[in-house]
């Protein structure tokens, strides 16, 4: 039969102890234990840190916003407007279409005079398929990208700046109501129960 332990047991004492304790973890989700050391309780988020980053996600939701009212904004949207425009007239209609269709008569004219020329082996049907594609099928090719890639530019050069300066109030406004408001509620809807 074993014997009961004579020694006593250790004095451990608790680690929320006095109101001030209580209050500095209920208030900063932090503990100093006795021998001065910090603890932060990471299952409690404190309610100042919360609110301090509900602040924080206001503070910058209006920095967001305010990018409107600065002359640098502007002056992207205006290059966003002129980068369409110049990608949907010279990108598009200039070099792409009218260039590429004139490069493609006049490289498909080359190579049938060639063909002609040195007449070789099946030349004649050679001849005809070039021309179909060269005169035909690299055109309409080029006339259905270069006006898919006018209209790109053309609708980019209108929504890319309307966007940014819809952007900017409603998307301010999303990110202060909820890194703003929601997290900051529930992080201390979370901190009561734990």
């Amino acid at each position: 039969m074993g014997r009961a332990s004579t020694r006593e047991p250790k004095e451990r004492p608790f680690v929320v102890e006095s109101a001030e304790k209580l209050g500095d973890l209920y208030w900063r989700g932090e503990l100093t234990d006795e021998k001065g050391n910090r603890w932060n309780v990471w299952i409690l988020p404190g309610i100042a840190p919360s609110l301090k980053e509900g602040g924080e996600a206001w503070l910058d939701a209006a920095d967001y916003v305010d990018d409107l009212f600065e002359g640098e904004f502007w002056a992207d949207r205006g290059e966003n407007f002129t980068d369409g425009i110049e990608f949907a007239f010279v990108d598009s209609l200039g070099d792409f279409m009218i260039e590429g269709i004139a490069d493609s008569y006049v490289d498909t004219g080359r190579s049938l005079s060639d063909l002609a020329d040195e007449t070789p082996f099946g030349w004649i049907p050679r001849m005809a398929a070039r021309a179909i594609w060269g005169f035909v099928f690299e055109p309409i090719g080029r006339i259905v990208g270069g006006t898919i890639g006018f209209a790109g530019g053309i609708s980019y050069s209108i929504s890319m700046p309307v966007g940014q300066v819809v952007v900017r109030p409603v998307g301010g406004t999303i990110y202060a109501v909820a890194a703003g408001v929601i997290v900051p509620v529930a992080r201390i809807a979370v901190h009561q129960p734990a």
